[in-house]
């Protein structure tokens, strides 16, 4: 984890995840991971993922390569669903 992950990202998600009506988890890992962020089981929901990653998994070389030189560049992604 980088200063950035730790003293921004980690905190907002955790504040996000608290302040939703439902958080979506698609394993049971990430539930576990909520209710360890102190979100309240009850607003936890466990959709597992329905998608066969495979299918889509054509270009994770290229995507590999990609992240990596953002990173290298200082960069992020930020993404989020909702």
């Amino acid at each position: 984890e980088n200063a950035l992950t730790k003293s921004f990202l980690k905190p907002l998600d955790r504040r996000a995840s608290k302040a939703v009506d439902f958080n979506i988890a698609i394993s049971k890992a990430v539930r576990d991971d909520l209710l360890a962020q102190g979100v309240e089981e009850n607003r936890i929901r466990i959709i597992p993922n329905g998608i066969n990653i495979t299918e889509f998994d054509r270009e994770a070389e290229k995507k590999t390569e990609l992240l990596a030189h953002l990173k290298s560049e200082g960069k992020y992604i930020i993404g989020s669903v909702g």
